[in-house]
């Protein structure tokens, strides 16, 4: 008899252990579960917020969002988002935080534009970017790169340097810096958008080289440098060079003659 007892009872427990056990599993399945309705975004500053919402295959105008997990892991593979926080409101409202990857240069390689983050990661260039405000880096040894991977050549950390320099600095500096010409681990030449003479620069000793050019920009009227100068030279530690134009040169020859 009492074994009889004891089976019922033992069958029992186990039922309701397993109900317990299951029943954290049954309720989070639910909750993620929940039916995103509309959604509100901090953080794009590359692209809209709403680029980023297609990108995860969201028709937001129709209503027609996945379910709240299978959304965060669409947003989450987006090429230019680093890191990301979504939780669903009231009423079905994801909550989306993101953090964008932090987009130092561009870069051509074989033909093909692309982007630099801060941690040397190859990016695509997407239609949907709102500004392409970055210089362009030219010329590095790499014939080939893989997206969503450490650029694979060293030669690029010279115009990353200096890209980043500028991007401190600020001002018309940054602005105006349109391309780095690395010229394959050579001399590095840099063009600026506000300025017609090049600035040949020496691979080393950059944060030197980028402060005595600030230096020089903000002399730009006085030195006439848009006017008289062919170059500006970094490349002598403490020295500027400043190469003139074969036409100022005669000019400057005619106010002598014209002196003596």
């Amino acid at each position: 008899m009492k074994k009889r007892k004891i089976i019922p009872a033992l069958i029992f427990l186990v039922i309701l252990a397993a109900v317990v056990t299951a029943l954290p599993g049954f309720l989070f399945k639910k909750e993620i579960s929940q039916k995103v309705k509309s959604y509100e975004m901090t953080g794009a500053n590359l692209i809209e917020p709403g680029d980023y919402v297609r990108f995860c295959r969201v028709n937001a105008d129709k209503g027609e969002f996945p379910d709240i997990s299978i959304f965060y892991d669409r947003m989450l593979n987006h090429p230019y988002i680093k890191n990301l926080e979504m939780a669903l409101g009231e009423g079905g409202k994801a909550r989306i935080k993101i953090t964008e990857k932090e987009i130092v240069a561009s870069v051509s390689v074989g033909g093909k534009l692309m982007l630099l983050s801060k941690e040397l990661e190859v990016l695509p260039v997407m239609k949907e970017l709102k500004n392409f405000d970055w210089p362009v880096i030219l010329n590095t040894k790499a014939e080939k790169v893989n997206y969503f991977s450490p650029f694979p050549d060293s030669t690029i950390l010279t115009g990353y340097k200096i890209a980043s320099a500028c991007n401190i600095l600020g001002g018309d500096l940054a602005a105006n810096l349109s391309e780095i010409d690395l010229r394959r681990g050579g001399n590095v030449v840099l063009v600026f958008s506000d300025m017609k003479p090049p600035v040949i620069m020496d691979k080393n000793s950059i944060a030197g080289q980028i402060l005595a050019l600030k230096k020089i920009r903000e002399m730009g009227k006085e030195l006439e440098i848009n006017d008289k100068v062919e170059y500006i030279d970094l490349r002598y530690s403490g020295k500027v060079y400043l190469g003139k134009s074969k036409k100022s040169e005669k000019k400057d020859d005619k106010r002598d003659n014209n002196r003596s």
